[in-house]
C-alpha cells in the first residue's frame, strides 16, 4: 500500500504572524487512524521569540478534559540548508522555538497508542504558544495508517473534527 492510500487530505491553519496570539490546530479525533502527522512551519523568526509547541489530548472535539502529551520524536528540516535530522524527545511536552529556529519545518508523529485512552481521550491536537515576537508558523495535520477503513467507530470512539477550544 502506497502512502497516498494510507493517508486522508491533509488540513492546515493559515500560515498568519502569531504574535499576540499563538496558533491551535483542530481537534482531530483519532479512531479511525493509527496516528496523526504534524507538521509545523516557521517562517523568519525575531531573535528574542520564545514560543512553544505542544500537543494537548481530550475526550471530544471540543477540548473537554484537555492534558499536555508527551511526544517521544521530532523531525527538523532547515529550509535553507535542505539538512534534515530527526531526535528522539524523551518525555518532553514542549518545544521551545526561537530565533534560531528561522525558516525550519517540525514534523511529530502521535501515536493513538499515546493517548491516554483507558480515560477516554481521543483527540489531539497541536498548539504553538505566542512566541512574543514575530513569527510566522502554520500547522498542518496529516492521519496516517488508517485502522479497518469500513469501521466508523473504533475503542477511540468516533472520528470527528473538531474547533479549537
Amino acid at each position: 500500500m502506497n502512502t497516498l492510500s494510507q493517508t486522508s487530505m491533509p488540513v492546515h491553519t493559515a500560515p498568519a504572524d502569531i504574535n499576540g496570539a499563538g496558533v491551535d490546530s483542530l481537534y482531530f479525533g483519532l479512531s479511525k487512524y493509527q496516528s496523526m502527522s504534524f507538521a509545523i512551519a516557521l517562517g523568519a523568526i525575531t531573535t528574542s521569540a520564545a514560543g512553544v509547541v505542544t500537543f494537548q489530548q481530550a475526550t471530544d472535539s471540543t477540548g473537554t478534559g484537555v492534558k499536555t502529551l508527551t511526544f517521544p520524536t521530532k523531525y527538523t528540516s532547515g529550509l535553507s540548508s535542505g539538512t534534515t535530522a530527526s531526535t528522539l524527545v524523551t518525555g518532553a511536552t514542549g518545544l521551545t522555538i526561537g530565533g534560531t529556529d528561522d525558516n525550519k519545518i517540525y514534523l511529530f508523529d502521535i501515536l493513538a497508542q499515546q493517548l491516554d485512552i483507558a480515560n477516554g481521550f481521543c483527540f489531539v491536537r497541536a498548539r504553538i504558544s505566542d512566541p512574543g515576537q514575530a513569527c510566522v508558523a502554520t500547522i498542518v495535520a496529516i492521519p496516517g495508517n488508517p485502522n479497518n477503513a469500513g469501521s466508523q467507530t473504533s475503542s477511540l470512539g468516533t472520528n470527528a473534527r473538531g474547533t479549537t477550544a
